[in-house]
């Protein structure tokens, strides 16, 4: 007997549990199963039967609704990565029909704009909480995410021994994929550390 052929919903649940085992500590797998589950409730044909010209319409219908270009260029790099997941996971060998050079759109870059500093002085007039000012102080100024900010913990703040002005605390961040780097205290958020050690109160000893 011959094995029953998933439905598109099966398939993209599927889809979402490798996701989840791949990228455990990513935000990828949430955006990439969100992206699958669009792609299948527009196009409801199975994936064997899914042309060139029904990517064009879903790329079409996107950028009609409103999205970046950005964004379909991610959703479509996640439906690349669904039928590489059918090839190599489920032994369905089918050809994608994302066409890199044909659906994918140039993006330009662009700097990030400075925020003024009358609009900074609103914003943290608004914060009520010290706790959360030390946390906006650490992402505006330290660049810090907020999934960062949320994984901090104890052993990750090392205070210097040396206070002087130059001499800078640091913060091990683990950030998107769970790689580790440093991120430094500047100067403008030295005084918020204080408050830092109310997130994680060892630090008060330190400061």
């Amino acid at each position: 007997m011959a094995p029953r052929v998933c439905t598109n919903a099966e398939l993209v649940e599927l889809f979402r549990i490798w996701l989840a085992r791949k990228y455990p500590y990513s935000s990828t797998r949430l955006h990439y199963a969100s992206d699958a589950r669009l792609f299948r409730a527009q196009v409801a044909r199975p994936a064997h039967e899914v042309r060139v010209r029904d990517v064009d319409k879903y790329v079409q219908d996107r950028l009609a609704s409103g999205q970046k270009p950005a964004t379909v260029n991610r959703r479509l790099a996640t439906l690349r990565t669904f039928y590489e997941w059918l090839s190599f996971e489920r032994d369905m060998p089918l050809k994608p029909p994302v066409v890199p050079r044909h659906h994918f759109m140039r993006v330009g870059k662009r700097l990030p704009r400075d925020v003024r500093d009358a609009d900074l002085e609103k914003l943290f007039g608004a914060i009520g909480s010290v706790r959360d000012r030390a946390m906006f102080a650490l992402m505006l100024r330290c660049g810090l995410r907020i999934g960062e900010i949320h994984a901090l913990s104890l052993q990750d703040i090392v205070a210097p021994a040396n206070h002087s002005a130059s001499t800078l605390a640091r913060l091990h961040v683990f950030g998107k994929g769970n790689k580790e780097r440093i991120a430094y205290l500047s100067a403008q958020a030295r005084s918020w550390r204080l408050a830092l050690g109310r997130m994680v109160p060892r630090t008060l000893s330190a400061s």
